[in-house]
Formats: structure tokens, sequence, C-alpha cells
């Protein structure tokens, strides 16, 4: 025979479950508001920095490719190109570094004679556009046509700059001075090698 329990133990079990059904209390609420804030602000940071530390690897291969496909059309060609151009700290060479490595091979075109020297993705080419002030993405018909100017871009959608400086005087905002410069803007979007900026310096470069 089964024992009834005490009447003392059935009151305080019904208020405890009186308590449960009333829920969270605002205080409970605000407190789990607060940690999930923190959680998302630690998760946000910590996705920031790994997009970050992503495009930067991506920026380094991509510059290093570049680098390795201009050293063999130097090879091939004696020059640098563009490096018969007047330069300064607000010109941009790639559309010649572009021609060079990517356009159709000589005599017919600009290219070297090995001429393309690597493979790049479509989507990444860009070009100029007058009317919204950006670069766009370039079409088929601008991909064929050498007189239209060209850019690569960097993850954080800048064109990659490109000076030939063989020959230049070190005062010209260069970095390798015996050579040629090919480096993204990085995350500040900002060319810090042109203005010679020594203060957090982000850019990304073949140096």
């Amino acid at each position: 025979m089964l024992k009834r329990a005490p009447q003392g133990f059935l009151i305080a079990f019904a208020r405890r479950k009186s308590l449960r059904s009333h829920g969270f209390t605002l205080i409970e609420i605000l407190i789990v508001i607060s940690i999930i804030a923190l959680l998302s602000s630690l998760i946000l940071v910590a996705v920031q920095k790994a997009r970050k530390s992503a495009n930067e690897a991506i920026v380094k291969t991509e510059v290093s490719s570049l680098a390795q496909a201009l050293e063999q059309y130097l090879q091939e060609e004696s020059e640098y190109p563009g490096m018969s151009k007047k330069i300064a700290a607000d010109v941009n060479q790639f559309p010649d570094l572009y021609n060079a490595l990517f356009g159709e091979r000589r005599p017919n075109g600009p290219g070297g004679r090995s001429a393309p020297y690597m493979k790049i993705e479509e989507k990444k080419v860009v070009v100029w556009d007058n009317d919204t002030d950006t670069y766009v993405p370039c079409t088929r018909e601008q991909l064929r046509n050498p007189k239209v100017t060209k850019y690569l871009v960097d993850p954080w959608g800048n064109p990659y700059i490109y000076r030939a400086n063989k020959g230049r005087k070190r005062e010209d905002f260069m970095h390798n001075v015996q050579a040629a410069d090919i480096y993204s803007l990085g995350p500040n979007s900002r060319d810090d090698t042109a203005e010679g900026s020594e203060a957090d310096n982000d850019d990304i470069g073949n140096w």
C-alpha cells in the first residue's frame, strides 16, 4: 500500500512548480542578452581577423605570381613594361603590366612572346568608369581590346599598383629602386608606399 506524501511537502512542491511556471525574471533576461552580445562581439572580431589573414594570404600569393611572371617577361624582352614612361606618386602603370603579361603576343599585340604568363580570374579584371568614378568589372569586349586600360583588383576591391623603377631616382616614390614595384594598398586602401609613410604601412608588395 502506497503512503501519501506529507501535506507540507505537497504544498512546497506546488509553490516551486508555480514559481517555475512564471518563467525568467527581467534581470535574468538582461543577463542572458548581455552574454549573447558579448559572445557575438567576440565571434565578430575573430571572423574579421580570419578574413583579414585570408585576404593577406591571397594578396601575397597573387603578388608573388605577378612578380614571377614579370621576371619571365623581363628575361624574354629585356625590359620592364612602361619603364620609358614618366611616373609619379599618383601614377599606376598596371595597365602596362597587364598588356605585357596578358595581352596578345607580339607583333600582333603588346604581350610578351610567352603571353599569357599566368592564369587570372576574369572577374578580377576591372576598368575605370568615368560616369560612376569607380572601378567596374571588365566586359568580354573590353578584355579583348588592347586599347582599354585594365587592372586587377585585390580582395579589398582596390587595383594592384605597378611601377617600373629601373633607372629612377630614389626620391621618385619607388620601393625597389633597381627593379619594379607590384603591390596592394592593403586593408587601409591607402598608398603608403607612394606617400612614404612608415607608420601604419600595410601595403603588401614584392619587396
